[in-house]
This record gives C-alpha cells, sequence and structure tokens, in this order.
C-alpha cells in the first residue's frame, strides 16, 4: 500500500494513474478546506479535532473487527466495550469498504466488519470478559430529522490568503442550504485572486466574494465597524512567507489586532486561526479562540491511513456534505439537566437517534470526549458533543 499526499484533488486521476498497485491519496488542501468548514459551521469542532486528529494524548478513532460478534446487533454488543464509544462500522463489500456511521442499534454485525470506536488505546477496545463490567444496552432508532430551519446569511470575514482559498469557497459552496458571504481582506493581488478562483470550480466562482487588497496588519486597515454582523472570522497561515514561525506570527498578531477592535462586546463572532506550527498555539491563549494545526492533522491523517486505511473514508464520511456530523448542543436538546451521569446523557443522546461523543464544559472550556460512564457534569452550562446524521 502507498499512502500519498496530494496538494490538489483536481489532480487526483493523474496521481492513480501513475500507480496502478494500491494506492490511498489524501488531498491535503482538500482535506484541510472541509475541517476549516466544518469548524465554521460548528463552532467548537477544533477542541474534537486537536484531540482526535493530532496524535496526541486522548482518544483517536480505531478500527477493531467484530470476530465472533457477528450475528449480534450493536444494541447487543456495544455494551460488553465499557471504555470506549461505538460510533459505527465499516463493511467490506468487494474491494470498497462503506462505512456506516451513528447506524441504528438494531443493526447486525456480518463476518468482516470493523467496529469505529472512540477509545484512548487499542487495549480498551478490547470487549469486557466479566459480564459485571459491561454496560446495559442502549436503544438507538433511526433520527427522526424536523426540517432544518433555513439559516440566516454567514458573513465570514477571511484575512489573507494561501492556495487553499478557492478550495475552501468550493466546499463552502457545497453547502446549498447556507448563505455564506465572505470578505477576504489579504496584500495580494485582487486579479490573481479571481483569477485562481475561477480557474478551480465554477462552484467556488459562485460564492459572493468582496475582495479587500491591504495588509489588515497596517494601522487603520481593520475598524471596529468591519466587524459589525460578522459570523466568523478565519485568519489563514500564509504560505508566502519564508517560516512557519513567521506564517503564525502574522496569525497571532491578527489576532490580537481583532481581539482590540472586540474589547468589550457582548456578542463577539467566531475566531478561527489557522496555524502552520504546533508550537505556537499556546500563543493565541484566549478563551473562545479556536486553532487548527494544518500539517499536524494532515500528518496524523497520512499515518493513521497507511496504518488503518480505511480511516480515509471514515475521515470522508464524517467531514463531507450530506453526511454525519459532529455537533455541539446544549443539554435542553435532549431533554437533559446538569449533574447527570454520562450513561444517563448517553442514552438519552441515543433516544433520539444520535451518538453522544463527549461534554464539554463551557466554566472550563475543556472537552471532555469518551468520560467514565459515572462521570456526573454540574455545570448547566455545558454543551454536549454528538455524532447526528444526515
Amino acid at each position: 500500500l502507498v499512502v500519498a499526499e496530494l496538494q490538489d484533488i483536481r489532480r487526483i486521476d493523474m496521481a492513480r494513474s501513475a500507480y496502478r498497485g494500491p494506492l490511498e491519496i489524501v488531498p491535503s488542501d482538500d482535506a484541510i478546506s472541509r475541517l476549516l468548514t466544518q469548524n465554521i459551521l460548528h463552532p467548537g469542532l477544533s477542541s474534537f479535532l486537536r484531540e482526535v486528529l493530532t496524535a496526541r494524548a486522548g482518544n483517536e478513532i480505531l478500527l477493531r473487527r467484530v470476530g465472533n460478534l457477528a450475528g449480534a446487533t450493536l444494541k447487543e454488543v456495544t455494551g460488553q466495550f465499557p471504555n470506549v464509544i461505538v460510533m459505527g462500522l465499516v463493511r467490506s463489500a468487494d474491494e470498497s469498504p462503506s462505512v456506516s456511521l451513528n447506524p441504528v442499534s438494531s443493526t447486525r454485525l456480518e463476518a468482516g466488519d470493523k467496529l469505529v470506536m472512540l477509545a484512548r488505546s487499542l487495549a480498551d477496545t478490547a470487549p469486557a470478559q466479566a459480564a459485571g463490567s459491561r454496560l446495559p444496552p442502549i436503544e438507538r432508532p433511526e433520527a427522526r430529522r424536523s426540517r432544518r430551519q433555513a439559516a440566516g446569511k454567514h458573513r465570514l470575514l477571511v484575512l489573507g490568503w494561501n492556495q487553499r482559498v478557492p478550495n475552501l469557497l468550493d466546499e463552502l459552496a457545497s453547502y446549498g442550504d447556507r448563505d455564506f458571504e465572505v470578505r477576504l481582506v489579504s496584500s495580494s493581488d485582487i486579479g490573481m485572486r479571481r483569477e485562481e478562483i475561477e480557474r478551480y470550480s465554477a462552484r467556488a466562482a459562485r460564492v459572493p466574494v468582496e475582495h479587500v487588497q491591504e495588509d489588515f496588519l497596517l494601522a487603520g486597515s481593520l475598524r471596529a465597524g468591519d466587524l459589525e454582523g460578522v459570523t466568523s472570522i478565519l485568519l489563514l497561515a500564509s504560505d508566502r512567507l519564508a517560516s512557519e514561525e513567521e506564517a503564525d506570527a502574522r496569525t497571532i498578531v491578527g489576532h490580537r489586532l481583532i481581539e482590540s477592535l472586540l474589547a468589550g462586546r457582548d456578542k463577539r463572532p467566531q475566531i478561527l486561526l489557522e496555524l502552520a506550527d504546533a508550537a505556537n498555539e499556546g500563543l493565541a491563549g484566549a478563551t473562545g479562540v479556536e486553532a487548527v494545526i494544518s500539517p499536524l492533522i494532515v500528518s496524523h491523517l497520512l499515518a493513521r491511513i497507511a496504518l488503518q486505511p480505511a480511516i480515509r473514508q471514515i475521515f470522508d464520511e464524517l467531514f463531507t456534505v450530506g453526511g454525519p456530523e459532529i455537533e455541539f448542543r446544549p443539554l435542553s436538546a435532549y431533554g437533559l439537566r446538569a449533574g447527570e451521569r454520562f450513561r444517563d446523557m448517553e442514552a438519552a443522546v441515543a433516544a433520539r437517534g444520535d451518538t453522544l461523543l463527549g461534554v464539554q464544559a463551557r466554566e472550563s472550556g475543556g472537552l471532555v470526549l469518551n468520560p467514565p460512564r459515572e462521570t456526573r457534569f454540574e455545570d448547566s452550562s455545558s454543551v454536549l458533543c454528538v455524532l447526528t446524521s444526515a
């Protein structure tokens, strides 16, 4: 198996024709654009990505063959894994595996299936041998989705330019039920930007973009009034500077400027930073600011796909329009209150057709994925991290 990084997804057919053996391609620009878009749509997602997609301590997505559990339903087997959260399964059909995330609990396992688990270690994915260690079964019916209310206009302020911007616009445009309006401030030539966007795809070119040619770090380039009505602010890592340190320095100084313009406001836009070096993440420093470290995520994806090729299909399923999504919802969305055990929260979320992955306590600011089932969360402002179906 060859695992290859390809920056431009438009060259994927050329790459496949160049190698006839088993090949997994990770289009890095496309992958990061998807993650940035999902984070814009679902504020808070960066906490999940930081733990699961960067090889740090904590949980990651692991696969385990069902073995002698074949023939049983998910309801019958998930309780045998008390230290993990079963997110779904991978089923091998011919040579192309299919991924089913957040499936109903009546799904019956077949020989050759692999369970998709959120777990801290491979050892945790082993079924519990003692009956007393097992969890009670959880019923997850098919989710009844109310018709999504039309979202209002999403005003996105993008500061900076890199080669991923056309891909990012194309990804934003793929969400046809969303109404994006983009203001792009960069010192790069406007004509070049428009040409790159139009060359990338007709869909990307349809996103309304107001181009501004200015260095946003210069005094007076950005004013407090420029942030009125803005839903999200995205500061991009430049790919035109000599080093990652210099690129991140601009991003972090830009963030400081934004914070000064937002001082004293009760209602703040979402702020998302793209960083090139994980060592600089702590410099962002402000509560409520999110960071995505592009090279770290791509390198971890490449390593994981080399070990378990089905990870690529899981990534595609999770972070592509029309598939299941990771969202953050209040306790009240599932009729829950503060102080309940995680296992009871898990059952309540499952009863609505979703999968509970963790809890984010707003007061402490930390996302706790896959906690011990007896853990109680006392913060009434806690937010649930859930896996939902399309």
